[in-house]
């Protein structure tokens, strides 16, 4: 986890759950906290599994560049696992080269209530994704939020400025690599004030943040103009696919406001104060 999640991971206690912490005198709700590293990945793309593979970096065309599952101790291996260890090991997840759509996903087995999920690319930002969930262990996703470079070309939706997102509805808003050096996307709906101060009195609300499975579906790389597979060289076809540094997952065991905490060794499993299990 970064140090920058760390801090909003502390503001988000402090604002979501400083007044609820008190079992005894109403619903009562556990401190958020990042769970990504609890958990493992699992990807339906990553280069050098079958084979070693040749690929480009973007912002170069260099091609000097290999991926090689097999040899994590030359830096070649670039796995799912990757995408959830420490931050500062500077290692990422790359998807075999030309592939997309790609998705990665949690599958948790328990439900937590989810509150901030953030994805850090290594070279470029995605044209288009989506984060989706799951309550039902995997057996149905439904969409949280889009994000496109152009809303209304990849998912025909409106773009929606990020100071007026409704937390309860699934939204599109813009990536712009230009302005975001941080190569980060975040789905953050406890930005929206509404929600993040109604979640407590309404069940309802509460619930629609449940999840058993969290999935990031990467729609498209960026493509230059006038892009054609069939007549595009190798040295930009190498270097077109999708790289993850980091995703952190910020999220709570859901209590049904009967618990205060999760079990320290356990993140899925409630503490229980009224005599509910």
């Amino acid at each position: 986890m970064s140090f920058t999640t760390f801090l909003i991971v502390m503001l988000l206690t402090s604002f979501v759950y400083g007044s609820n912490k008190n079992c005894s005198v109403g619903p009562c709700f556990p401190t958020s906290r990042e769970i990504a590293s609890k958990f493992s990945v699992q990807a339906n793309s990553t280069c050098g599994v079958d084979k070693a593979e040749e690929y480009c970096l973007p912002s170069s065309l260099d091609c000097n560049q290999i991926c090689n599952d097999s040899n994590a101790k030359a830096n070649q291996s670039h796995s799912a696992t990757y995408i959830n260890d420490a931050f500062a090991l500077n290692t990422f997840w790359k998807s075999v080269n030309m592939d997309r759509p790609v998705f990665l996903q949690f599958d948790f087995g328990v439900q937590f209530m989810v509150y901030r999920s953030v994805a850090t690319f290594e070279f470029e930002l995605p044209a288009a994704m989506y984060f989706a969930k799951s309550q039902d262990n995997g057996l149905d996703f439904r969409p949280l939020a889009f994000y496109a470079t152009a809303c209304s070309n990849f998912f025909y939706m409106t773009e929606t400025p990020i100071n007026r997102l409704n937390g309860l509805a699934v939204e599109c808003f813009k990536i712009d690599p230009t302005n975001n050096p941080a190569k980060q996307i975040e789905y953050g709906p406890m930005r929206d004030p509404a929600t993040s101060q109604g979640i407590v009195a309404s069940y309802q609300n509460q619930t629609y943040f449940v999840m058993t499975n969290l999935r990031l579906v990467l729609v498209s790389y960026i493509t230059p103009p006038g892009f054609d597979p069939a007549t595009a060289s190798d040295q930009l076809k190498k270097s077109l696919s999708f790289t993850l540094r980091d995703w952190d997952v910020i999220a709570a065991c859901f209590c049904n406001g009967q618990a205060s905490a999760c079990d320290s060794q356990n993140v899925g499993k409630c503490l229980c104060e009224r005599n509910t299990d």
